[in-house]
């Protein structure tokens, strides 16, 4: 989405562009799927507020649905977990008791920021200048792994490609269920793009 969003700017700002899409459809990884009649998002799931793509989606009249966590689940080392609380999900993971200590540290610390700081994570600016792998360089490889699943199956990012800014606030927002911070478009993500061209 980062491309389309980009030749978008350039266009309003008078430039002559042309997009290249690799796929028969815009949007990148941004992709929604109809399945038995269902719009299915397979890349980005969410609008976040505050995010270009809220700016966006304002522009082009495109109404989102708040969205409230009700469970957490995450696929890793081959297994599915589900919990209906951030403290069962990392209980349950299939990893060893020293991933599911940095897990629980991270979930606590999350948490806590999201408490203090807000769901812009205002005050915590030094998280915009470094990478989330460089925040989470501390944990063990297992706990990375994690993270990195976490973060690459809903950011459509990876923790090197995010900041530790955004990747806090995306994971934080979820533990601590704000229904205020993200929002499912209805007719799928793809949807913004197709507005676009």
């Amino acid at each position: 989405p980062a491309g389309l969003r980009i030749a978008h700017q350039l266009r309003a700002s008078g430039a002559r562009i042309r997009v290249f899409e690799q796929l028969s459809d815009v949007g990148g990884r941004t992709k929604t799927r109809v399945v038995d009649g269902l719009r299915l998002n397979t890349g980005a799931m969410f609008v976040y507020r505050g995010t270009h793509t809220d700016k966006l989606c304002a522009e082009l009249g495109i109404d989102y649905e708040p969205v409230e966590p009700r469970t957490f689940g995450i696929h890793i080392n081959g297994k599915t977990v589900l919990g209906r609380r951030s403290e069962d999900l990392a209980r349950m993971l299939p990893v060893s008791a020293g991933a599911r200590q940095d897990i629980s540290r991270l979930v606590d610390s999350l948490s806590s920021a999201y408490s203090e700081h807000g769901k812009d994570l205002a005050g915590a600016d030094r998280l915009s200048t470094i990478s989330l792998s460089d925040f989470i360089a501390p944990m063990g490889d297992e706990a990375r792994e994690f993270v990195w699943s976490a973060v690459a199956g809903a950011c459509v990012g990876t923790p090197d490609e995010l900041s530790a800014k955004f990747g806090l606030r995306y994971l934080a927002s979820f533990l601590v269920r704000d229904s205020t911070s993200r929002g499912y478009v209805p007719d799928g993500m793809q949807a913004i793009f197709n507005a676009l061209y």
